[in-house]
């Protein structure tokens, strides 16, 4: 499921006119009857079209749903990826690295956020455009985020959406979700220029960095259960749309929409090349650090990829966010593994960092170790070593010393973007 934030189409859009930028009024405005509707999602759909240079294979299938038949649709939707296997790997993964309260539920937090914020989504398993049909958004911001979700269906139909789940792990599926987003919100952002009348070009470098500039706690806003959700909920949820935004917006700038497409011939891979479009331009690749290995007797609860977004987060936990934002950006690969052993949780972390900051990264997680050996439901033993550029941690017994001298595998060098 791929969606349109009422927060992204807000902040997204300086270009166009003042009532798209609005915040849906409590009341419900003066609606259109469906006729008229279907009227404008076939105007959007053509203005999309030649705007983007991309076009319809097939004729977009479109439901228009009331307030509480389209809520009911979103929590349908999002309860097909919240499993209870994804969930319960996701409340790990936030234990292990102490990203949110032990009594933090990842499903009821991210359905309450998307409660308050879906204004319409595209579903790529049924290749259909489900729109809230009740008045809620005024008519311009209505157009808007038609844009932002045809262009979904656009994607699905000349590139295809791959089911981001069978991707190998959570960096990966963010870093691709950030071009999906990051492509619809450029395109949202030029239909909303192109209405008001300026500069499409313009209107996309100035409304990303614009997106940039605010930060995480700018776009959050007035939203209430975003507010209130940990802050890797609200990082790792508005990532794609700011920080894939940026991405799209550095290709358009390089070379219009014929070089955004390229994007989607070499997807990112990592989150590390979204924050910083000249590493994925020039070709970088992340290690290959191998998954640790799981003790004997060991219960798997997780395994994956934090990234460099998801790096930050965790030294951000007791950490002040300037201490290691400078070092973090020299992540170069990483893998971890969360199980349950002598009655607790316990972590593996190996992580890769260049620019010669491996020993930075290491001290880091040494002064973590005091608040992290405080928390209930992980061991509180908390060991790091550092071997040349790798930088070992685990939250329990493991032999770091063992994991760090499986060699690593050099990706092949992807070919440098122009």
């Amino acid at each position: 499921m791929v969606l349109a934030l009422l927060l992204a189409a807000g902040a997204s859009a300086p270009a166009a006119p003042a009532d798209a930028q609005a915040s849906p009024p409590a009341a419900a405005a003066s609606q259109p009857s469906e006729a008229e509707t279907t009227a404008i999602i076939r105007e959007v759909t053509a203005d999309v079209e030649k705007l983007r240079g991309l076009h319809r294979k097939q004729n977009l299938k479109v439901e228009l749903l009331d307030g509480p038949l389209f809520l009911a649709k979103v929590r349908e939707k999002a309860l097909v990826d919240l499993t209870p296997k994804a969930v319960a790997e996701e409340k790990a993964r936030w234990l292990a690295f102490d990203l949110a309260p032990a009594e933090a539920d990842p499903a009821k937090i991210l359905l309450a956020v998307l409660d308050e914020q879906v204004a319409g989504f595209y579903d790529p398993h049924e290749k259909k455009l489900f729109v809230r049909h009740d008045g809620t958004f005024p008519p311009e911001l209505l157009r808007i985020v038609l844009a932002h979700e045809i262009e979904h269906a656009l994607q699905d139909q000349n590139f295809g959406i791959p089911d981001l789940a069978a991707l190998p792990d959570d960096d990966q599926r963010l870093a691709h979700s950030a071009l999906l987003e990051g492509d619809a919100m450029a395109v949202m952002t030029a239909y909303a220029a192109q209405r008001a009348g300026k500069p499409v070009k313009e209107a996309i470098a100035q409304s990303a960095a614009a997106m940039l500039q605010v930060g995480t706690d700018g776009l959050t806003g007035n939203a209430a259960q975003l507010k209130q959700a940990p802050p890797v909920v609200r990082e790792e949820l508005l990532f794609p749309y700011a920080r894939g935004f940026a991405l799209v917006a550095e290709a358009y700038g390089r070379g219009g929409w014929a070089q955004v497409d390229k994007l989607f011939a070499r997807p990112p891979v990592s989150s590390h090349q979204v924050l910083h479009p000249e590493a994925y331009f020039a070709g970088e690749e992340p290690l290959a650090v191998p998954p640790p290995a799981l003790p004997q007797g060991a219960k798997l609860l997780a395994r994956g990829r934090m990234g460099e977004l998801g790096a930050r987060l965790a030294l951000e936990t007791c950490l002040d966010p300037e201490v290691g934002r400078d070092f973090v950006q020299s992540w170069a690969g990483d893998a971890y593994v969360v199980y349950e052993l002598h009655g607790h949780a316990e972590l593996i972390w190996e992580s890769a960092w260049s620019a010669g900051v491996a020993e930075n990264v290491a001290n880091l997680l040494r002064l973590l170790a005091p608040c992290w050996s405080e928390q209930k439901g992980v061991s509180g033993e908390v060991n790091i070593v550092k071997k040349g550029s790798l930088v070992g941690l685990s939250r329990g017994s493991a032999d770091l010393a063992a994991i760090l001298s499986v060699p690593l595998k050099k990706p092949s060098p992807a070919p440098a973007s122009q």
